[in-house]
């Protein structure tokens, strides 16, 4: 091994003691670098574990906003419903008394919060519990509903849009950034016979609304086009 160094410092010119020191001071950056890349891939190795851990702790614990999400705007829909459509509900039956209705929209509005406040957000919690407590407002006095009927739909769209899984998951840190919103088209009802078309259960003729483009698209709503019962707007 010496005879092959002595041979190598001659070929670069160097002289012995020279060779020596930059010899010395290669093999020294190469320990060091060889540190320096072993450090870095355990530093790696370590990261990988804790995001896999992550993972897993995240699959097991809030892999069900996306239900959650889906339940409770379903929920908020048939409460509406049950309140001032009760023929378009599945709750419970059109003859029902209003204070019987009321109390079932507000349980139904509720009971997907229940089943997960270990995992939800506190700001979506009160969202939901905000829009139980307008409903508590009118218990004894449900003959006044009827007046706040655009309100209450406002209001639970509002609440609809807040608790979307990728919103919620944001809240928690779940997540860095939120899902782009669906492009709108613009439609108007033209003639009887619709029963739902986004947001509006058995719209009267002439109402105009905005709907996803996805729905715009769906086989339902063409068949409504070309029944010439809808109509997109320019």
């Amino acid at each position: 091994m010496e005879a092959i160094l002595r041979e190598l410092w001659s070929i670069l010119g160097l002289p012995q003691v020279w060779g020596i020191i930059v010899t010395v001071v290669i093999i020294g950056v190469a320990w060091l670098l060889k540190g320096l890349i072993q450090h870095s891939l355990d530093l790696s190795l370590e990261k990988m574990r804790l995001d896999s851990r992550d993972i897993e702790f995240f699959r097991e614990h809030y892999s069900g906003l996306k239900d959650f999400a889906s339940v409770e705007s379903v929920a908020l829909r048939q409460s509406y419903l049950e309140i001032f459509e009760p023929m378009n509900c599945k709750l419970t039956h059109e003859d029902d008394e209003p204070s019987a209705r009321l109390q079932i929209a507000i349980e139904n509005i509720l009971n997907p919060l229940r089943e997960n406040l270990g995992v939800l957000d506190e700001s979506t919690a009160s969202k939901i519990y905000s829009m139980s407590n307008y409903l508590r407002g009118y218990v004894g006095k449900e003959e006044e509903l009827g007046g706040a009927k655009n309100l209450l739909f406002m209001i639970s769209e509002s609440v609809r849009k807040y608790i979307r899984a990728d919103r919620i998951a944001f809240r928690l840190g779940l997540v860095s950034h939120l899902l782009n919103e669906p492009s709108m088209v613009k439609v108007k009802v033209i003639a009887k016979g619709v029963p739902i078309v986004g947001y509006y259960t058995n719209p009267q003729v002439g109402t105009e609304i905005e709907i996803t483009e996805d729905e715009w698209s769906s086989e339902e709503i063409q068949r409504y086009v070309r029944e010439k019962k809808i109509k997109k707007q320019s």
